[in-house]
């Protein structure tokens, strides 16, 4: 057999649950190093003693979100119209999808840059930037934008590739990348006394490597699936039906980080309302909280190209069965999650910080925020779900919900609601006292998450009915050989 062969039979004909775990650990490693980038850049920067190069990067963070959101735009919604190409046995057109996604993300790198240069005092300004503080954010953003173009087609690469069932390669660069950085950084920031922007600097060389790791994998005709540059160069009556349905799949996706980079911003502003070491403890807890859901993204990002493919197989039973085993994992994994905050919260604070007051809101906000972790996982699976059978509408709907119409909201008007004062119940969430407002803040997310978990449960209903009734018609019946 050969491997594009065995690639192929691991996602139609291996058992449900050991493929998903075949597939999801490399693809859960392997975002859990992508995440540690702007980690690894956080706590190397803490240790030049800058207020300012701190806040620097905390401020451009949500820059950084929104170049994720781009490339995972791209990358999910070619998954997974690829994964139910190519479980339809339309291996041409998941081609000629591969090769026009990577030119998506091409020409999205190089749209961000040129705005991101041209407006980068005023985007810097909006995301929280005060005077002291905006040379040191312009100095770790412009490297950023360089390297755009690595950060966007790493994430589009990764989903090809875990599309097709090689999740170890994709494991694998992203670790090289990772592993890189971590070496780059004190060589860039004090050897070459470059501080600050060579942090950024070491980050965006280590996301090349990444990329051209990723690249000669397609070149040296290692995939299942062909990318032809030179066939890109011509336009196909079929393409702009494959860029609708990349748009249509991805654009939830898109929706769901660019409202968190806006999220983030409004956070960073109300937060410092309350004083520097509110704002610190907030960014250290979005970083700590964004690795913690990087891992539930990375299990989905598993599992979103198996049930399209299975979908696209007509494997409808392989569906559901996946459905329910991903819904039971991801809840195994939340409920030890919340139970390791709960126990020693202080350990993951003081990863960042010594700093006694930001240690104490931090832990009052890493518990707040966990608590509606499970509820999070389930919304993912579903999203998932969704996405795979190519519904639209409802993962758009839940990610604007979420992000724009709850959480802003509740981030701006929260916090004036609980100055007047905070039940009894509400204080004992928290570890140590702290001002009433606070509380509102940290709330905001765990309530939009449990509002929008009560949408995502209706929504559900319908779409397992419809699963339900497809598992048991004849067409299945006869995919299974039944």
């Amino acid at each position: 057999m050969t491997n594009k062969c065995s690639k192929e039979t691991l996602m139609r004909d291996y058992p449900v649950k050991s493929t998903l775990l075949k597939l999801a650990v490399p693809s859960m490693i392997g975002m859990l190093a992508s995440a540690l980038y702007n980690l690894v850049d956080t706590i190397f920067v803490g240790m030049l003693n800058s207020t300012n190069s701190m806040a620097a990067v905390s401020v451009s963070f949500p820059f950084f979100v929104i170049l994720m959101a781009i490339g995972t735009m791209i990358g999910v919604g070619a998954a997974s119209y690829v994964g139910r190409l190519l479980g339809a046995n339309k291996k041409a057109l998941a081609d000629r999808a591969s090769g026009l996604a990577l030119l998506l993300s091409i020409a999205f790198s190089v749209g961000i840059m040129i705005i991101g240069f041209l407006f980068m005092n005023q985007i810097m300004t909006l995301m929280g930037a005060s005077q002291e503080v905006l040379p040191y954010a312009k100095s770790y953003s412009n490297w950023l934008l360089i390297g755009a173009i690595f950060t966007i087609s790493n994430l589009v690469f990764n989903s090809l590739l875990r599309t097709e069932g090689a999740s170890k390669m994709s494991m694998f660069t992203i670790i090289i990348g990772a592993v890189a950085n971590i070496i780059l950084d004190p060589i860039f920031m004090w050897n070459f006394g470059l501080g600050l922007a060579g942090a950024a600097i070491a980050t965006v060389i280590s996301q090349a490597i990444s990329t051209v790791l990723m690249l000669s994998f397609y070149l040296r005709k290692k995939s299942l699936i062909v990318i032809n540059l030179n066939t890109l160069l011509t336009r196909t009556p079929e393409d702009f039906s494959i860029v609708k349905q990349i748009f249509s799949i991805g654009f939830p996706v898109f929706m769901t980080q660019f409202l968190a980079a806006i999220a983030f911003t409004v956070l960073n502003a109300t937060a410092a309302v309350f004083g520097a070491p509110a704002l610190a403890a907030m960014g250290i807890v979005n970083k700590i909280y964004t690795i913690i859901t990087q891992m539930v993204g990375g299990y989905t990002n598993a599992f979103l190209p198996f049930a399209s493919y299975n979908i696209g197989a007509k494997l409808y039973l392989r569906v559901k069965e996946s459905i329910f085993f991903s819904l039971g994992i991801t809840f195994l994994y939340s409920i030890g999650i919340i139970g390791i905050i709960n126990l020693v919260p202080e350990f993951f604070i003081q990863l960042f910080t010594k700093d006694p007051e930001v240690i104490q809101l931090g832990v009052n906000c890493l518990k707040m925020q966990t608590y509606l972790l499970v509820g999070y996982s389930f919304i993912f699976v579903m999203t998932a779900v969704f996405q795979a059978m190519g519904e639209s509408k409802k993962p758009t709907f839940i990610s604007i919900a979420r992000q724009g119409l709850l959480l802003i909201p509740f981030t701006l008007i929260l916090p004036r609601i609980f100055q007047q004062g905070v039940p009894t119940f509400i204080e004992k969430l928290g570890s140590y006292p702290m001002e009433s407002g606070l509380y509102g803040l940290m709330l905001a997310q765990p309530l939009a998450d449990l509002i929008t978990l009560c949408v995502c449960i209706i929504f559900c209903v319908a779409t397992l009915k419809k699963l339900n009734g497809l598992s048991h018609s004849k067409s299945d019946a006869e995919s299974l050989n039944l």
